[in-house]
């Protein structure tokens, strides 16, 4: 089922509209209450905003490069299962 209608976004309207959470997914999964919070926006702005969001979240974790560090130190570590 496809909804159409107005992106508060770009202001257009008549347009196939996708459902956006709030919080993104992967990052607050286990928060029930803020999964609920979703808006319909377009697909093009969708995507817009999901790419401005990840060069975002890249500016963050290269000012903490030791999450990066630890984490690869973890895998050395055996502390993540790997393989098939």
């Amino acid at each position: 089922m496809c909804l159409y209608g107005y992106c508060p976004i770009c202001r257009r309207d008549g347009l196939a509209l996708t459902r956006h959470h709030k919080w993104r997914t992967h990052v607050w999964k286990f928060d029930k209450k803020k999964q609920k919070k979703k808006i319909l926006i377009c697909r093009s702005c969708h995507d817009k905003l999901e790419q401005e969001i990840t060069r975002k979240e890249n500016v963050i974790l290269r000012q903490h490069e030791e999450i990066y560090i630890g984490t690869l130190n973890e895998f050395l570590a055996g502390k993540f299962p790997v393989g098939d």
